[in-house]
C-alpha cells in the first residue's frame, strides 16, 4: 500500500512540475502581448496627437484586440491547468490523510501494547527470565528493535502531518492563483469590449472617407507588386547563377544550405525588435472595404522611424534593390531560401557581403510615425508565409 501512494504521490508531483514549466511559457505569451499592446498604444497616441493616418490607427487598434484576444486565451488555458493541479493536489491531500490515518492507529496500538506488557519491570523480568544468556541478548535486541521501530513510526506520521501541512500550502497559493487569474480574465475581458467599441468606431470613421482609403489601398497595391516584380527578378537572376556556378558561389556563402536554413524552422527571429503586425500572408477581406481581398507575399510589419532591420539567418547578400516611391530592399540568400526586407530607409550591407544572424543590414525611413515594413521568405521561385518560420512573437 505504501509503495503505491509513493507512486501516485510521485506522479502527482510530476505532473505538477510540468503544470508549472507550462504556466511558465503562458505567462512569457502574456509578457509579450503586454510589450506588443504598450507598444503600440504609444504609437497610437503619436497619431491621435496630429489626428492623421486614420488606417494606420485602425491596424494599432486591430493590433492591441488580436493581442487581448490571445491573453484572454492564455488565461484560460492557464485556469485549466491551474484547476486539474488544484484536483490533483486535493487527491494527494486526501492520500496523505488516509495514510496518516493508518500510520496513527499502528502507533497507537504500539504504544497501548507497550503500556500493559512493557514496563520497566515488565521488561527487566522479561529478560532475567530467559533460560540462557545467549536467548537474554536476543530480547535486549528484540526490545531495542520494537523501540526503535516505535520511534520510525512516530518519525514517519511527523513527516507525513509535515507534508500535508506542506500540500495544504501550495493548495492555498494555486487557490490564490486560480482568483488571481479569473480577476485578471474580467479585466481583459472588460478591456476587450472597449476596444472593440473602439474598433467599430475607427471603421465607421473610416468608412466616410472610402475614396480616401481606396486611394491609399491602390498605392498599397502598386508597392507590394513593385516590390513583388523586382525581388522576383533578382531571385531568379540568382538562382540561375547558383546553377551556372554552384561551386563557387557554394564557398562564398560559407556552404549554407536550404537544409540549414530550414532546420531552424519556427525559431528564427524577428527583422525587428519591437513592431506590430498590420498584414498577415495570404489573402483576406480588407477591414474597411469588404469587397477588396488584401494579397500579401509575405507580412507586413509596423514600427517606429528609424527601428533597426536585423537579417534574421546568416546568409551572402544577392542585391540591394532602390524602388522608387517604395525604398529600399535587402535579399538574402540562405542556400535555396531567400529572405527579403522591403521598405528600408539606410542600408548597412553591401551585395556580395555575408552577413550573421541577427546583424543589423538596415533602418526603416523616418518619414511617418508608423513605418511599415515589408518582409518575405521564399524557397526558390515560391513565396513562403515567413510567420511558419518564424519565433511565435
Amino acid at each position: 500500500m505504501n509503495k503505491i501512494i509513493f507512486i501516485l504521490i510521485f506522479i502527482l508531483l510530476r505532473l505538477s512540475y510540468l503544470n508549472a514549466q507550462s504556466l511558465n511559457y503562458y505567462q512569457k505569451i502574456k509578457d509579450k502581448n503586454k510589450t506588443s499592446i504598450n507598444y503600440s498604444k504609444n504609437i497610437l497616441q503619436d497619431l491621435k496627437k496630429d489626428n492623421k493616418n486614420k488606417l494606420d490607427q485602425l491596424y494599432l487598434i486591430q493590433n492591441e484586440l488580436n493581442k487581448r484576444k490571445s491573453t484572454i486565451t492564455v488565461i484560460n488555458q492557464e485556469l485549466s491547468l491551474i484547476s486539474n493541479d488544484i484536483s490533483r493536489k486535493r487527491e494527494q491531500l486526501k492520500e496523505l490523510y488516509y495514510q496518516l490515518e493508518i500510520e496513527k492507529n499502528e502507533y497507537s496500538k504500539l504504544i497501548y501494547y507497550a503500556y500493559l506488557n512493557l514496563s520497566v519491570q515488565d521488561r527487566l523480568m522479561y529478560i532475567l527470565s530467559a533460560n540462557s544468556f545467549n536467548q537474554a541478548y536476543k530480547r535486549v535486541i528484540y526490545l531495542k528493535q520494537l523501540t526503535d521501530y516505535r520511534k520510525s513510526k512516530y518519525i514517519t506520521i511527523s513527516s507525513s502531518i509535515t507534508k500535508i501541512d506542506s500540500s495544504i500550502i501550495s493548495l492555498n497559493q494555486l487557490e490564490n492563483e486560480k482568483k488571481s487569474l479569473v480577476n485578471e480574465k474580467i479585466s481583459e475581458r472588460d478591456s476587450l469590449y472597449q476596444i472593440k467599441r473602439q474598433l467599430n468606431l475607427a471603421i465607421n470613421d473610416l468608412r466616410k472617407e472610402i475614396s480616401k482609403i481606396e486611394q491609399i489601398e491602390q498605392k498599397n497595391r502598386s508597392a507590394k507588386q513593385a516590390i513583388s516584380n523586382s525581388v522576383g527578378k533578382e531571385i531568379s537572376k540568382s538562382i540561375s547563377k547558383t546553377n551556372s556556378t554552384s561551386k563557387s558561389q557554394g564557398l562564398k556563402t560559407g556552404k549554407i544550405t536550404g537544409a540549414d536554413f530550414a532546420k531552424y524552422r519556427r525559431q528564427h527571429i524577428w527583422p525587428l525588435k519591437n513592431f506590430v503586425l498590420l498584414h498577415k500572408f495570404g489573402n483576406y477581406h480588407h477591414s474597411v472595404l469588404t469587397n477588396i481581398v488584401v494579397k500579401n507575399d509575405g507580412v507586413e510589419l509596423g514600427a517606429k522611424p528609424g527601428s533597426n532591420v536585423y537579417a534574421i539567418y546568416k546568409g551572402l547578400v544577392v542585391n540591394i534593390i532602390a524602388i522608387p516611391g517604395v525604398g529600399q530592399s535587402i535579399i538574402i540568400r540562405h542556400g535555396d531560401y531567400y529572405s527579403v526586407y522591403s521598405k528600408l530607409g539606410n542600408v548597412y550591407v553591401k551585395k556580395g557581403q555575408n552577413v550573421s544572424r541577427g546583424q543589423r543590414i538596415a533602418q526603416l525611413r523616418t518619414n511617418q510615425k508608423l513605418e511599415k515594413m515589408s518582409f518575405q521568405i521564399w524557397k526558390g521561385k515560391e513565396k513562403l508565409n515567413p510567420q511558419k518560420w518564424l519565433k511565435r512573437f
